[in-house]
C-alpha cells in the first residue's frame, strides 16, 4: 500500500548521497526490503542481514518490476551506480545507518508531526507501552503503539515479529498511524533496534528508561556493549525529554549527566531540586490492589491500582510521569488510574474452579524471573510455589544457570521445560539451567511444555501457586525450523477442560 499517494523522485530521495541525471527520471511509489512485495515503480532495498543477503534477491525484485535497487557499498569510498538490464543498482556507503532517514524522507518525516514516545530498558517496555496506551485512551486520545504485543490502536493490535520493526516499517507505520488520525505514538525501543540504526531518524518527544539488567548477551557479547547500546538511545538520537528510573543504578548514573531529564524514584528522596521529579513516598500492597502515595513537580496525590507487584509500581509511575510531562491533567490521571488493566502475558492470574491459582508471565531474563517470584512470595507468603520455565535456544547461554539458581532460591517445586529451543538441543539447554540450581530436590525436567504444565496442575495442592514463565503472550513455539501454534493460556484451558471431563 502506498501511504504517500504521490510518487517521489529517486534523485530527491537520495539527494544527500548521490547525484545522477538518470535518477531524476525515476519516480518511486513505494519502498521495500522484501523482493516478493516489489511491484512496478517500487524501490527494492537489498541489505546484508544476519541470515541472508538481500543482494541474492535482486533479480527477483527486477523481475517483479523494481524501478531501481538500493544496496550497501562496502568497497568504494564513493557511492556509485551499476546497471542491470537498464535498472540502476545504487551502492551507498553506510546504507543501514542512513536507511531510517531515507525512509523518513519518503514518508515525509511523520515523527515531526505528532509526539512519539520511545521506551527502552531490559524489562518493562511492553508494560509501560500498554499502560500509556490504556491511559491515553481513557483520556479520549487516539494512541498508536509499536510493541511486542502488536502494532496499531487500542483493542485493534496486529501481531508484530520484532520488538522494534525495521527502519522502513517504523516510518511507514508512523505515517499510517497519522493517516488513521492517531495523535500520539508509543514505540518500544530494543537494543537490537538501536544497534541496527532502525530509529536513527525518529524524532522522539520523550524517551523513557525502565531498567537495565542482563539480556541479549548472545548478540552484544558483554554487558558493557549492551549498556553502551542502550545509552546511544539518549546520547545519539533526538530525544527531547527523558524520563529516567533512577532506582536503577545505570539510570541514576545517566540521569546525572543528561539534560532535560526527569527523575522517577521510589527510593532516592534526596534529588536535584532544580530538575523535574516524581517521588513515591509510600506503597501499600493488599491482595486486591496497590496504593501509591506520591509527590511530584506537578503535584501530590494517591493512586489506587488494580495491579500487583513492585515492578508494576515502577511501570505505572514512569507512565504517569510521562503523561504529566506532556501536560495531561494530574487529577484526570489519578481518577482513571484504577481503570488500568493488567497487561496480557504479564503477571496474569488465572482462577479456575478446583485448580490451583495459576500465574502466566513473560519473564525470560534472570531479573524478571526474580521479580516475579519475589512478588508471588510477597503476596502469598504461606503458599508453596511451583515454577515452570525454560530458556530460549541460540540465545545467551550464560543466563541459564543464573535463572536455575533464582528458581531454586524462590520456588518450592521447579519444572524445567521447553521454551523456544530453535536449533539448539533442548537437553543441553535444560542441563545448563540445572547446573545453577542449588538443590536437585523437587526439580523435574519435562521436555513437553503441555505435559510439564499438566504435571504441575495434577500434583500441586489446591492452595499452591503455579507460575508458568517465559512465554507470556506468545502463541507459538519455535522448535528447529518449525513454528508450532501453542499458547500457555490455551494449554491451561485445555487441561482444565480435560480434568473436568475426566471427573465427570
Amino acid at each position: 500500500m502506498n501511504l504517500n499517494q504521490n510518487k517521489i523522485s529517486l534523485a530527491y530521495l537520495l539527494k544527500n548521497h548521490i547525484q545522477n541525471a538518470i535518477l531524476e527520471k525515476i519516480f518511486i511509489q513505494n519502498i521495500s526490503t522484501n523482493s516478493k512485495q516489489i511491484k512496478p515503480n517500487w524501490l527494492f532495498i537489498a541489505l546484508k542481514g544476519y541470515i541472508c543477503n538481500g543482494r541474492n534477491f535482486i533479480n527477483e525484485a527486477i523481475s517483479n518490476g523494481a524501478s531501481a535497487i538500493l544496496t550497501y557499498n562496502n568497497t568504494n569510498n564513493t557511492n556509485y551506480i551499476f546497471y542491470n538490464n537498464h535498472i540502476p543498482i545504487i551502492y551507498i556507503k553506510k546504507l543501514k545507518y542512513y536507511l531510517s532517514s531515507i525512509a523518513g524522507l519518503f514518508y515525509k518525516h511523520p515523527s515531526k508531526e505528532i509526539p512519539v514516545i520511545g521506551i527502552t530498558g531490559t524489562n518493562g517496555k511492553t508494560s509501560v507501552t500498554n499502560f500509556l496506551m490504556q491511559w491515553l485512551y481513557l483520556l479520549n486520545q487516539k494512541p498508536a503503539i509499536c510493541s511486542t504485543l502488536g502494532n496499531g490502536f487500542y483493542n485493534n493490535l496486529i501481531e508484530s515479529h520484532n520488538t522494534t520493526e525495521s527502519a522502513i516499517e517504523i516510518q511507514a507505520k508512523l505515517r499510517n498511524f497519522i493517516n488513521h488520525h492517531s495523535n500520539i505514538v508509543i514505540l518500544e525501543v530494543s537494543s537490537h533496534g538501536i544497534h541496527q540504526y532502525r530509529i536513527s531518524d525518529i524524532n522522539f518527544n520523550t524517551g523513557i528508561f525502565t531498567n537495565l539488567t542482563r539480556d541479549h548477551l548472545d548478540y552484544h557479547k558483554n554487558m558493557n556493549n549492551y549498556i553502551n547500546t542502550k545509552w546511544c538511545f539518549f546520547s545519539k538520537h533526538i530525544v527531547h525529554n527523558k524520563i529516567i528510573n533512577i532506582d536503577d543504578p545505570i539510570g541514576f548514573k545517566w540521569y546525572k549527566i543528561l539534560s532535560n531529564a526527569i527523575a522517577v524514584t521510589t527510593k532516592k528522596h534526596m534529588i536535584y531540586k532544580e530538575k523535574l521529579f516524581f517521588i513515591v513516598k509510600k506503597i501499600i500492597y493488599t491482595l486486591n490492589k496497590t496504593i501509591i502515595i506520591f509527590q511530584s513537580t506537578w503535584g501530590s496525590g494517591i493512586l489506587h491500582l488494580n495491579l500487583f507487584g513492585y515492578f508494576n509500581v515502577i511501570n505505572i509511575i514512569l507512565s504517569l510521569t510521562t503523561l504529566l510531562s506532556l501536560k495531561y491533567p494530574l487529577l484526570k490521571l489519578i481518577n482513571t488510574a484504577s481503570l488500568l488493566k493488567p497487561v496480557y502475558g504479564r503477571f496474569n492470574i488465572l482462577n479456575y474452579k478446583n485448580l490451583p491459582k495459576i500465574i502466566i508471565d513473560y519473564a525470560h531474563t534472570p531479573d524478571a524471573l526474580k521479580n516475579i517470584l519475589q512478588t508471588i512470595k510477597q503476596y502469598y507468603t504461606t503458599k508453596k510455589i511451583w515454577c515452570i520455565f525454560g530458556c530460549g535456544g541460540d540465545r545467551d547461554k550464560s543466563k541459564r544457570p543464573i535463572m536455575g539458581c533464582i528458581a531454586s532460591n524462590y520456588a518450592d517445586y521447579i519444572i524445567i521445560t521447553t521454551d523456544n529451543p530453535r536449533n539448539e538441543n533442548i537437553q543441553y539447554i535444560n542441563q545448563d539451567i540445572l547446573k545453577g540450581c542449588n538443590t536437585k530436590h523437587n526439580i523435574h525436567i519435562i521436555v513437553d511444555r503441555f505435559q510439564a504444565i499438566y504435571y504441575a496442575i495434577l500434583h500441586a495442592n489446591i492452595q499452591d501457586i503455579i507460575l508458568i514463565s517465559g512465554k507470556g503472550h506468545e502463541k507459538y513455539q519455535i522448535i528447529g525450523n518449525n513454528i508450532l501454534n501453542i499458547s500457555d493460556y490455551d494449554i491451561v484451558d485445555n487441561i482444565s477442560k480435560k480434568i473436568q471431563t475426566d471427573a465427570n
